[in-house]
């Protein structure tokens, strides 16, 4: 018969310190899974205000970005008023700027014909308009000339930005004259005929 590991006497001798052994390893086990869960705990609170700061800044982004776009708007509907582009027609401002470049250019011959206002198709112009629709007042112009430049110079002058409206070329054809449509008093070589649309943007709700 095997011998036990340790007598009555012994074990009574050792016990208490087995006692203080388990509550030390209990205690110990407690304060490491305390410590793992305050670890948690931080590990979270970390993370958290991590993405709090992230989404501070990413609030803080899209505000100077807004700001950025609505200095910008402010800045284009300034200038589109100081253009005049905002409001009613100017036909008459438009036909004195017409004859005035025809006079500085010294163009051979230019016929055009303005036709009434109205509003431009949506699926042109899709963007909102910001309490404004878009007008168009449609023009067909005739020009006779001694070469391309002429018409060129004619289309980047009624853009410039005391026209009063943005000024869109739609489409326009270049011919070369025949030689007997030719008019030698004038020396005209080419003809054009053009499409445009004088742009001008009025308050919704308003003629």
């Amino acid at each position: 018969m095997t011998a036990p590991l340790l007598t009555a006497a012994e074990f009574k001798k050792i016990r208490w310190s087995l006692v203080a052994l388990v509550i030390l390893l209990s205690v110990g086990a407690a304060a490491v899974m305390a410590a793992l869960q305050l670890d948690a705990r931080a590990e979270a609170s970390h993370r958290k205000a991590v993405g709090d700061r992230q989404d501070i800044r990413n609030r803080l982004a899209r505000a100077q970005d807004e700001e950025k776009e609505l200095r910008e708007k402010i800045a284009k509907h300034q200038a589109m008023v100081a253009q005049g582009i905002i409001g009613q027609e100017h036909r008459l401002d438009w036909v004195e700027k017409i004859r005035q470049i025809k006079q500085e250019r010294k163009l051979i011959d230019l016929q055009y014909e303005l036709s009434p206002q109205h509003a431009v198709d949506k699926s042109i112009v899709p963007t909102d308009g910001g309490g404004f629709e878009v007008m168009a007042s449609p023009m067909k112009l005739q020009m006779k000339m001694l070469h391309e430049e002429d018409l060129l110079n004619f289309l980047a002058d009624i853009r410039q930005q005391d026209t009063q409206a943005y000024v869109r070329p739609r489409q326009c054809t270049l011919v070369r004259l025949p030689p007997q449509a030719r008019e030698p008093a004038n020396s005209a070589m080419l003809s054009a005929e053009c499409q445009l649309d004088w742009i001008t943007l009025r308050e919704k709700g308003k003629s």
